[in-house]
Formats: structure tokens, sequence, C-alpha cells
């Protein structure tokens, strides 16, 4: 199978039931991973006083099990899809993720350090097993970027929308505990539903024509191939896909900022904006903030539409490194308070960091197209059903950056005594090198991974009009990647 599409493909209408269907499967992830995001860290930390050196410990095991995991995952959906379906996956691994969802809310008092990595771990492990087939089912359908990103679109807009929704009662519920945590299971049962709605409507509208179909390739396809000779074929291909390779190094920077924003938006917003504002207004800003976010990227795909993915994310990089830059000459090269430019420089780095990420599906079909070129020129036909595992190789590198800055900032956090003491002046160093450092270092590798990386919109409409060329004549093959 491939993401090879005719004219015919480019001009199919999406069915509105389509639109339904991502809709209900964003709004079941959203609620989720909104309050999980939101309220985990300050749970483990301030209810269960879990300290900050079991916290850094444990997530360097977490990150050693979710590596193996995101492998396997990629590997089975890939595996099953064409047996079970990308969508009948997702729905299984949303039930699943439901229940994963609860372990954080329910304090197993006598083992707090094994409670964190247990429940992180399972809770990711299904995440990402979800992201791998949701992202993969829309990666493979047979429609043009400018469908794919409509559907990014209508995304956007719910779950922005659920987002701002789920945050502020959970805002208003965290005070209670037990509030908390019947109002937890309730989004557990509100996404299952979700992701049952996703399936009836993906299996009862006429998507077939969407789903990708097979190729005519000069190849013979084998009919059995040993498990390790398949795997090692893939990381083959991969590992001599350079522009893979650009992407990790980019992904990665990009992977560890995003979590770690998300993760520490309450304690940075609530260091840095002491006696700004009051509680309420404090909520209401950590509320919208995810809501605004989505609102810029809604914009972002327009943008997207016109420049393209590549542009996009490299005008991002740009302006982290000027921002962080110029803000931190201005902290350091004044004695005034600088509590409100590093709160507008957070919320800033937080939304431009994000912006990029709302091409991710699009630059995986990217890759998967240059992919398949490849393998047609080596004569050895198109993988079938691939895109899972790009996406979990680019987890598996990618997911443990996910803990490599909460695991340097509860370091630093543990030595500057944050837990005795939060106002004092080693805890103000602390929570300063760690808002405008990262953004700083990884702009810079971000744009020296991108600066090789070549698939701008030049490369990519070649490498589209080969694919045309060999669906029509297969000894029309030409040397592009």
């Amino acid at each position: 199978m491939t993401l090879k599409m005719t004219e015919n493909d480019k001009k199919r209408k999406v069915p509105r039931g389509v639109y339904f269907a991502f809709a209900a499967e964003v709004s079941a992830a959203v609620v989720l991973t909104a309050t999980f995001n939101t309220f985990h860290v300050e749970t483990f930390l301030n209810e269960y006083k879990l300290d900050l050196a079991a916290y850094a410990s444990g997530h360097v095991i977490y990150a050693i099990v979710n590596t193996l995991n995101d492998l396997l995952g990629a590997y089975f959906v890939d595996a099953w899809a064409p047996i079970k379906g990308r969508a009948w996956l997702l729905s299984f691994g949303g039930a699943v993720w439901t229940v994963m969802f609860l372990l954080p809310w329910f304090p197993w008092k006598s083992y707090p350090a094994f409670h964190f990595v247990f429940s992180l771990s399972c809770y990711d492990t299904l995440y990402s097993f979800c992201a791998i087939a949701g992202g993969s089912l829309l990666t493979e359908m047979n429609i043009s970027d400018s469908q794919r990103i409509q559907i990014l679109r209508v995304k956007s807009i719910v779950g922005m929308t659920v987002a701002f929704v789920t945050t502020q009662l959970g805002q208003y519920f965290f005070a209670s505990k037990g509030t908390f945590r019947i109002y937890c299971v309730v989004l557990a049962m509100i996404a299952l539903g979700f992701y049952g709605l996703f399936y009836y409507l993906l299996t009862h509208e006429k998507t077939h024509k969407l789903m990708p179909r097979p190729m005519k390739t000069t190849s013979t396809p084998q009919t059995s191939t040993p498990l390790m000779t398949t795997v090692k074929q893939i990381l083959s291909d991969f590992y001599h896909l350079k522009n893979f390779r650009y992407w990790l190094g980019m992904e990665m920077c990009l992977e560890t900022q995003c979590n770690f924003n998300r993760h520490y938006l309450r304690i940075f917003l609530v260091h840095f904006s002491a006696g700004m504002w009051s509680l309420t207004t404090l909520a209401s800003i950590i509320s919208g903030l995810p809501l605004a976010m989505q609102i810029i990227r809604f914009g972002m795909y327009s943008v997207m539409d016109h420049i393209g993915v590549y542009h996009l994310y490299q005008y991002s990089f740009f302006a982290k490194l000027v921002a962080s830059s110029m803000t931190a000459c201005y902290v350091y090269g004044t004695s005034t308070s600088t509590g409100p430019i590093l709160v507008f420089f957070f919320i800033f780095n937080m939304i431009v960091t994000e912006l990029p990420t709302g091409g991710f599906p699009i630059a995986m079909g990217n890759m998967h197209k240059e992919l398949s070129l490849r393998r047609l020129q080596t004569g050895r036909g198109i993988i079938t059903s691939s895109s899972g595992m790009f996406m979990g190789l680019n987890a598996v590198f990618c997911k443990p950056m996910d803990s490599l800055l909460p695991i340097l900032a509860a370091t630093q956090l543990d030595a500057a005594h944050f837990q005795q003491n939060k106002n004092s002046s080693m805890v103000q160093s602390a929570m300063l090198h760690l808002l405008l450092l990262p953004p700083f270092l990884f702009s810079i590798v971000q744009l020296y991974s991108w600066y090789h990386y070549t698939l701008d919109t030049e490369k990519l409409a070649t490498i589209e009009n080969a694919l045309q060329d060999t669906q029509q004549d297969p000894s029309a093959l030409k040397q592009l990647v």
C-alpha cells in the first residue's frame, strides 16, 4: 500500500462523516491529554509528596521502558493494520488508554515512586500507540495535502474548544481531590464514548476509496519474510534516508521542549507571575493558554498551505532563538522586576514551539513518499503500510527526550531546595535557567538540522511527479533521492 494518488484521488471529496469521525477522535484524546499534562506533575510533587530525586530517577526508567514500547507499538500497528484496520486499532487502543489515564489520580501511598513510573509508562505507552495508529491512518489516506490540512483544521477547532472546557473544569475541581478523581472517571467514560463514535462513523461512511490501495511495481513481493529480516530491511531503509536522520535531530529537540512546557505550565506561571494576578485570573490564563495556542495553530494551517511545512518549522526556530537571546540580555542586564517579561517569554515560547507540530502528519507523509520512491528505484517495491514504522522510529528517538528536561529540572530544583522554599534566590536562578537556556540551545541544534533537511516544496513536487510517472510507466524511474 502507498500514499500514491491519482488525479481523481486528489479531486475526490472527503465525506462529511470523516470530519465528524476525526472530531470525535481528537475530542477523546484531548480530554485525556489536557488533564494529564496540566495536573499530573503537581499531583505527584505536591499531593503525593514525591521527592524530586525519585521524580528524576523515575523519568530515567520511564524513558527506557517507553523506548521499547514505541518501537513494538509501531511494528504491531503496521503488522495488524492490514488485518484489523487502523481505525479499529485506534479505537481499541483508545479504550485501553482511558483506563490507563485513571492510574495517576488514585494514590498508592506506600509506593509513590513505583506509582509514578508505572502510571506514566502505562499512560504514555497507550498514548503513543493511539498517536501512531491515528497519525498513520491520516498519513496513508489517499487524499491531497490540502485535504489533509483541512482535516487538521477541523481537529484543531474541536481540540482547542474541548481542551479549554476540560482544563477550566479541571482547575475548578482540582482543589478537592475527591471531586477531581470523580471528574477524571467521568472524562474517561466520555473519551471511551468518543472512540466508539469515531469507529462507528468511519466504518459506516463510504471511506474505502480514501484508504491506501496496492500499487503495481516491477518487483515481485515476497509471500513470506522472517520477522528479523523484515525489521533489518526496514531499519536499513530508514538509516539511508538522510532527511529522516536530520528530521530526528530537529524533532528530538522539539519533543522535549513541547513536553516540558506543557507539564511545567502551572509551575512556571505560578512562580514568575507571583503578585501579578489573582488566583482566579491565573487559573483562567492557565486554562486559556492551550486554547490560544490552538487558535493560533488553526490560523497557521492557512499559512502552512501557502508556504509549506518546511518554512513553517524554519521560521519557528528563528523566532525562538531571537526571543530567548533578547530576553536573556534584558533579564541579566537589568535590576528591575523581570516577572512580566519572563511570563511573556514563557507564553511566546510555548506558542511558537507548538506551532509547527501541527505539520507533523504532513511531514511524515512527505518522508513516506521519499521512502516509497527510493524503494522503487532499487526494485524492491513499496513497503506494505510503513507509516506506523515512521512514527514508531520517530518515537523511539524522541520519547526518551521527553524525560531530558524534566530530569534536569528536578535535579536543579532539588539542588536549590525547591520543596523547602519555593521563593529563595537559588530557586529563582534555577527557574530562570530552565526557562531561557533550553529554547536558546535547542533552536541552534534545530536550525542546523533543518539546514540539512531537503524536503522543501520544490523537492517534494519533484518526488510526487516521479511517483506519478512511475504509476503510469514503471520504466520511467529517475534517480531523485
